[in-house]
């Protein structure tokens, strides 16, 4: 049996089956529309026109003196605007926040006379309470703050220090490490120099016990009671513990705790 090819003119298909229809790409015709693109750019533009302004609303939320603002409209309409909107839109977030002016803080980064005036206070303390000259000499700073916390224009120094012989030394069959910590707030006293204005002290040789504070070191400051003077808060360890403190300047010019708590332990 031989195979007979149909002739060009006869229909390879049924002519109840509908053929297929090809549609002309839609790219030329978004191209000739020129208003096409400016519409595009209208969902980024209102994005980054909208940012600046819901910012700058909650700096007006600011705290005094401080970095922390409880409401900050401009994070819901980031998260707003990416989740209707999509993430192809984020170039808009960034140019907005772009033209944001950052909010203005009292701390500042401690200087080297800063640090070394207040370092200075630290070993005439250490040698105050006895500790040996070989130790003080090893008086080490560390979480060192450089701000104004009575807003009197003098800049206020707050800092921890520890004089330790690092080296073990053994002592009737036993190890024992000489260890000396302070917390310092050193205050302006309007002629370029600093006063202390509150200490606290640990001698690791006098002992420890599960209610004795071993380490404090200053976290940051803070005006909660909007009186003009910002309280301190440090974190403190003790034996197997540790918790946080609220330290408050009162009209006297002494510091108290106000608050301790917020810790673990075993």
């Amino acid at each position: 049996m031989q195979a007979r090819l149909a002739p060009p003119d006869t229909p390879t298909q049924d002519a109840a089956v509908p053929r297929a229809i090809t549609l002309p790409s839609p790219v030329g015709r978004v191209r000739s529309r020129p208003g096409h693109r400016l519409r595009e750019l209208r969902a980024p533009l209102l994005i980054a026109c909208t940012y600046y302004p819901a910012a700058r609303l909650g700096m007006l939320f600011q705290f005094p003196h401080t970095e922390v603002a409880p409401v900050w409209p401009a994070s819901g309409l980031a998260v707003a605007s990416l989740l209707v909107l999509g993430r192809r839109h984020w170039p808009a977030l960034a140019v907005g926040s772009l033209h944001v002016p950052p909010r203005k803080t009292d701390r500042l980064e401690v200087t080297a006379e800063e640090e070394k005036a207040l370092s200075a206070l630290a070993r005439r303390e250490f040698r105050k309470r006895g500790v040996p000259a070989a130790l003080v000499a090893k008086t080490e700073g560390t979480d060192l703050i450089s701000i104004d916390l009575n807003h009197d224009g003098q800049r206020d120094l707050i800092g921890s220090f520890e004089a330790a012989d690092k080296e073990h030394e053994y002592r009737d069959h036993q190890q024992v490490l000489d260890e000396h910590r302070l917390f310092l707030i050193a205050m302006g006293d309007g002629a370029g120099g600093y006063r202390i204005d509150y200490v606290w002290y640990f001698d690791l040789k006098a002992g420890t016990n599960e209610g004795s504070t071993e380490t404090m070191r200053p976290i940051d400051t803070l005006d909660l009671d909007e009186d003009g003077t910002d309280e301190i808060i440090a974190s403190t360890s003790y034996y197997e513990s540790n918790d946080y403190q609220i330290l408050k300047r009162g009209h006297n010019g002494k510091w108290t705790i106000v608050y301790r708590g917020g810790g673990s332990g075993c």
